[in-house]
Parts: C-alpha cells; sequence; structure tokens
C-alpha cells in the first residue's frame, strides 16, 4: 500500500499553538532537505516513502533520546508518562493493560474514591501469584498488583496484563502512572507528543536521521539536534520538577511536620526560621 502524500498547507493546527510542527511540516522540511523540492506532489512513491520512515525514525529519536553529555541515563519525557485509571472488576484478578502500556512507574498504585485514597503495592508477578494460588476465596481490598506479559500472538506488538490480589470483593478504581508507547505520526494523528515547547528538537532530529542517511556523517543538524536536546531537557525539568523536596527533617521527636513547617533553628545565637532569620 502506497503512503499518501500529506497536504503541506501551513495552516492553523486546529487547537493547537500555531507554533508547533505537525506531520505534514516534518514531511516537507525532510523532503527538501533531501532535494526533492517543495511540492509534495510531485515525489515519487519512493520520495514519499523514504521521508515518511525518515520523520518516524527521528520521532522515535526524540522520544527515547540518547543521554545529555555528562548524564548516565537518558532524560525520560513527563509528557510520556500520563495518569490512568483502571476500574476493577467483582471477583476479577487479572486485567488487560492499554495497547501503549510501556510500564508502571512508581512502586504503587492509588485507590481513589470520593472520600479517601488507598495505597496498592506493586509486587513482583511470581509473589502475587503465590498469594492467589495459596489464598483461594480471599476478597477484599486489592492490596497487592503486580505486571505480566500475556502469551504473544504473532499478530500484534507484546501484550501486558495486570493482577490484584486480593480477589476485589467491589468495584474499585485504581490510578497509576505509567509510560506510555505512542503511536506513529501521520496525516489522521498528525500532531507529535510535547507540543510546541520542543518542535525546533523535533525537527532537528528529523534532519539529523536525514542526514546521516543521505551522507553518511554528522554534520550541522546533528550538532544542532544535541544543542536543541539539552534545551528541551532543561525545559521539561524545569516545568514539571517540584517546587521543593519538603522539610528536611529527622522526625526524632515523633511529630508530624508538614511540607511547610514553621519550626526554626538556632545557631551561634541567631535563629533561622523556615523563610529566613527570625
Amino acid at each position: 500500500m502506497l503512503l499518501s502524500r500529506p497536504n503541506l498547507c501551513r495552516g492553523h493546527l486546529m487547537a493547537e499553538s500555531t507554533l508547533s510542527y505537525g506531520y505534514a511540516q516534518l514531511f516537507w522540511e525532510v523532503g527538501n532537505f533531501l532535494g526533492y523540492g517543495r511540492t509534495a506532489a510531485t515525489y515519487s512513491d519512493a520520495e514519499v516513502a523514504e521521508c515518511d520512515f525518515i520523520v518516524q525514525s527521528g520521532y522515535r529519536q526524540f522520544l527515547f533520546p540518547p543521554p545529555l553529555a555528562g548524564e548516565r541515563e537518558a532524560h525520560v519525557w513527563s509528557f510520556l508518562s500520563p495518569v490512568t485509571t483502571l476500574d476493577t472488576g467483582i471477583g476479577d484478578v487479572d486485567y488487560d493493560l492499554p495497547d501503549d502500556f510501556g510500564g508502571l512507574i512508581g512502586d504503587r498504585l492509588t485507590i481513589v474514591s470520593t472520600t479517601r485514597r488507598w495505597p496498592v503495592m506493586v509486587r513482583g508477578e511470581g509473589q502475587v501469584r503465590a498469594l492467589l494460588r495459596a489464598t483461594t476465596n480471599t476478597t477484599g481490598k486489592p492490596q497487592y498488583v503486580a505486571v505480566r506479559p500475556k502469551a504473544p500472538t504473532g499478530t500484534t506488538g507484546q501484550r501486558f496484563e495486570l493482577i490484584v490480589y486480593p480477589e476485589p470483593d467491589a468495584i474499585y478504581t485504581l490510578e497509576y502512572r505509567r509510560n506510555i508507547l505512542t503511536i506513529k505520526l501521520s496525516t489522521t494523528y498528525p500532531y507529535p507528543l510535547g507540543g510546541m515547547a520542543h518542535a525546533e528538537t523535533l525537527l532537528e532530529s528529523c534532519l539529523k536521521v536525514a542526514e546521516l542517511r543521505g551522507d553518511d556523517e554528522a554534520g550541522v543538524h546533528t550538532a544542532a539536534f544535541a544543542e536543541r536536546l539539552a534545551a528541551s531537557v532543561s525545559a521539561d525539568r524545569q516545568a514539571f520538577a517540584p517546587p521543593t523536596l519538603g522539610y528536611n527533617g529527622d522526625a526524632s521527636d515523633a511529630q508530624a511536620v508538614s511540607l511547610g513547617s514553621s519550626h526554626s533553628a538556632t545557631y551561634e545565637g541567631d535563629t533561622y526560621g523556615p523563610y529566613g532569620s527570625a
């Protein structure tokens, strides 16, 4: 099946920022860089396929980038880890996770209701399965969960399921944060994750791929992508980092301390509170 040529009109992007790049704009920039001209309607089928391949490769590289210089681990974008909910059924212990599930974040889920929230701890699949085998007919509020891969079918990618202990005795809403595996860009789904703030980074990622495929060597776009990636990572960290990590106390007096603690300390005759010297 041949790929359709995207409409390269640079008009408004629906509810998106007008400074965002959609699939059509990325496709057009890649094609122009490769020397195919500015009119996609004149591209051969092979050129259309090549431009699409490069855009998808550049998008994957942007979503899962290499570590920044001087860092050991790659940055994980905040927009790849949304909060999701799952409703249990009475007596059901296994639940299909979304097709785009890419892993749980954190060591617990949360049961949410209109009045309270309860933690549900994540454990190894073997541990939860052993509990289910050892305690038949045990029901109640979920206490432990585990993620396990489903048997492959060969017709889809890998899928996962959540198993719960004990068997739910009611319908509970579980809230959790997860990594997602997004779909490819297309004329049907033109908007990349991250939005306008990372538009130039994504563009340079696509042009880096085009540059390496065309010349088999790094050039100006490889350097530009590294520069833009550092800027995007910095912006993502600043936008979603908490303003404070909380009160740094040892709670040795066994008294609870709120995040807005009013405790003060004395050093060399001067008393200091949470907002400076008292």
